[in-house]
């Protein structure tokens, strides 16, 4: 329908206390930082990426700092599959600096792609100038880029940029790496740039996470990575469920004996809403962890409250609908007092 795949099977994703995840431990390179300013770097390190996994969608990740004397960590734990784990690290750890930049000729070469640079000189223009990046595709082969719009700050610097280098390249780096290099046939004053090249969506995805939240204020490398297990056992897990089932089964009949017909039309439509609110957790998706699963549980029984509460009005309405008739009924047969 759309273009959606309704075959597809969609898992629902589990917390770290449900299934476990990645663990990445990285040091923050604090040399060149005054040491009075090494923590309030540190926080604003974390922030940044809170921030980056916050924008990719991934719930129920921690980040945490530690400090030891002069060794300064980042705690970063994501549920995670472990095909996804170089993703992972790419989104938590790499610095996303953006720079526009033009390159050095070597002697005898000339704008043409195959031209041969001795390296870049920088512009002013950079991904602090960025006012947001978006996932696109390419109109002739459907290739997934980013694009970039600037500020008006950003704007203006991309205009002279364009203007001051037609028939010239303009090379955009990333950590220091060219990814595309366009020639400029025009000078450009839409304030929008094209980010193209081999991505995949969720590279794409990856690369606009990281422009949105912001180059990395201090430079990182990771130390250590592990798979971290389950806090929850898989015992505990299974208990959980079949409480969660002893208790929805106990409400259903509850409500089939205190009101019958309306006790099971209830129940149904208590199953179809336990059913039709993980089909939302499936597609959303939501991540399930076990504060989530007793929302869930919360969810049904507000559920539950509210047809109760609905039935018992209803039978109220109806016992002063009955005693409103057997006082019409009755009202006839009394006896009129005779007149003195």
């Amino acid at each position: 329908i759309g273009g959606l795949d309704l075959s597809q099977e969609l898992p629902l994703k589990q917390g770290l206390d449900i299934r476990g995840g990645l663990q990445v431990v990285l040091t923050a390179h604090m040399e060149s930082i005054e040491e009075v300013d090494r923590q309030s770097a540190l926080d604003s390190l974390k922030n940044k990426i809170e921030r980056r996994v916050d924008l990719y969608g991934v719930s129920e990740s921690t980040v945490k700092t530690a400090v030891n004397g002069q060794d300064y960590r980042v705690i970063v734990e994501i549920p995670v599959d472990v095909a996804d784990t170089l993703q992972a690290l790419s989104l938590i750890g790499e610095t996303a600096k953006l720079e526009f930049a033009l390159p050095q000729y070597l002697a005898g070469e000339t704008a043409t792609d195959e031209a041969t640079f001795a390296g870049f000189t920088p512009t002013d223009l950079t991904g602090a100038d960025l006012k947001i990046a978006e996932v696109t595709f390419e109109t002739e082969n459907r290739l997934p880029g980013v694009s970039l719009t600037f500020k008006e700050s950003g704007r203006e610097k991309f205009q002279k940029l364009t203007k001051e280098n037609i028939e010239k390249p303009i090379a955009i780096l990333l950590d220091g790496e060219a990814v595309t290099m366009p020639i400029v046939r025009q000078e450009i004053t839409g304030g929008q740039a094209q980010i193209t090249g081999s991505f995949t969506v969720e590279e794409a995805k990856s690369l606009t996470v990281q422009l949105n939240a912001g180059a990395l204020p201090v430079p990182v490398s990771v130390i250590s990575q592990k798979n971290i297990p389950a806090t929850l056992g898989a015992d505990s897990i299974r208990k959980s469920i079949i409480a969660g089932g002893i208790g929805l089964l106990m409400v259903i009949v509850f409500m089939i004996g205190n009101y019958g017909k309306m006790g099971i039309i209830a129940s149904v439509s208590l199953v179809l809403y336990g059913l039709f609110t993980l089909a939302l957790y499936k597609i959303i998706p939501v991540v399930l962890s076990l504060p989530g699963i007793a929302g869930f549980l919360l969810s049904v029984g507000m559920a539950v409250d509210s047809n109760i509460l609905i039935f018992e009005r209803y039978k109220e309405e109806i016992r002063w609908l009955l005693v409103g008739l057997g006082i019409q009924l009755r009202m006839p047969t009394r006896p009129r007092s005779l007149p003195a």
